[in-house]
């Protein structure tokens, strides 16, 4: 299926994430880890200057490959709508709208209408990469101001450490129909490589909204807790 293949197989996210190991090690830990989206406060986020929210579909939002959202997290995405307005949430994947959905877009489009949320097109580049360019579309383009949600620490954690967004990390929904590069990965990232970054002591970057959640986040697990 040409929609899987890139997000099969994303050499540059690999390559990305063993220089990140070597270099900057703390990029690759949350600010934030939840079991899932169900779980965030939306209007703690926003009451410490949050403004935008950036999720991923796959294990995020849905089931892997599913438009519709996942039964657990469908009444999350109306209360992040509430929160921060629908122009200032956006789904960001590398299936739908990623260059294996162009041209026409049609898996972004699906999604659009199953999820009520805007979906990305980043044609170019995937995640990490492309977060960049997503991010000066928002209304409010501060990096800062921007939470970024997702299960993966090489793509989603990785992409919003990089340029200074707030990081949040879940855990998946579902590995039902998951392709097998992504459970491999996933496998390796939340049973070895996190424990061990977290063990030798790696943090994430400073953010301004870590000691304000860290207070009004109920649940909400933060690096230094652990």
């Amino acid at each position: 299926m040409r929609l899987l293949s890139r997000q099969s197989w994303n050499p540059l996210a690999l390559i990305a994430t063993a220089r990140t190991l070597i270099r900057r090690p703390g990029l690759l830990v949350p600010h934030v880890a939840v079991s899932n989206v169900d779980a965030l406060d939306f209007d703690a986020l926003r009451a410490a200057g949050v403004a935008s929210i950036i999720f991923d579909k796959d294990n995020t939002l849905t089931a892997p490959y599913v438009d519709t959202a996942h039964i657990e997290v469908a009444d999350a995405i109306t209360r992040a709508k509430d929160a921060f307005g629908a122009d200032n949430c956006i789904v960001l994947s590398n299936s739908a709208g990623s260059g294996d959905d162009a041209p026409d877009y049609n898996a972004a489009k699906a999604c659009e209408a199953a999820l009520g949320l805007r979906v990305a097109r980043h044609p170019e580049a995937q995640k990490p990469q492309c977060l960049e360019g997503v991010v000066a579309s928002l209304p409010a383009s501060d990096a800062s101001t921007v939470a970024v949600v997702g299960d993966r620490l090489a793509t989603d954690v990785l992409a919003a450490n990089e340029i200074g967004a707030l990081s949040v990390h879940t855990r998946p929904l579902d590995t039902k129909g998951d392709n097998p590069a992504a459970l491999v990965s996933r496998f390796l990232e939340n049973r070895l490589l996190l424990p061990l970054l977290r063990r030798l002591g790696a943090a994430p970057p400073t953010h301004p909204a870590v000691a304000d959640l860290a207070h009004t986040q109920p649940g909400t697990a933060l690096p230094s807790s652990r």
